[in-house]
């Protein structure tokens, strides 16, 4: 396991740092932040948001972009942030990459079953095929179980 290792946040020097394991620290606190879980979109994505504070205003951040902003090298300056293991939650440095955005078209959009090599347009469309809420199917893409899984045990 690799050593946690501190660095300041882009924007909030001396105000926060952020560490290659995916946690803030508030410096004016000395004390480690818990982030926010949101579901954010039309497929309601589980993310993990932080709020900072500079000069009387807060911003809300995903804690990934602050993560990948100071510890993971861009120097194509591509806009998006993704996760190497798919799992949206696991914000370490190492489990980062910047990439463009899957508006442009030129990322493959949706799910693909591994297995069956059949492709889904959405997470929503899977849930609905196998029968489960969203939120339980992200749940478990989150946890890394299998989704076939969970239709067997819901």
């Amino acid at each position: 396991m690799e050593k946690e290792q501190w660095r300041d946040v882009k924007g909030y020097e001396n105000l926060y740092e952020i560490s290659n394991q995916g946690r803030l620290k508030s410096l004016k606190y000395n004390k480690i932040m818990s982030p926010a879980l949101i579901w954010d979109g039309k497929n309601q994505i589980p993310r993990y948001t932080v709020n900072l504070r500079r000069n009387g205003k807060c911003k809300c951040y995903c804690l990934s972009k602050v993560v990948a902003e100071a510890w993971v090298d861009n120097p194509e300056n591509k806009p998006r942030v993704y996760f190497k293991d798919g799992k949206c939650l696991n914000c370490k440095a190492d489990n980062l990459y910047w990439d463009i955005s899957s508006k442009s078209g030129t990322r493959g959009v949706g799910i693909l079953d591994t297995k069956t090599k059949q492709r889904y347009k959405s997470i929503t469309q899977l849930a609905k095929e196998l029968g489960v809420p969203y939120r339980t199917l992200w749940q478990s893409i989150t946890d890394g179980t299998n989704p076939r899984y969970i239709r067997k045990n819901y």
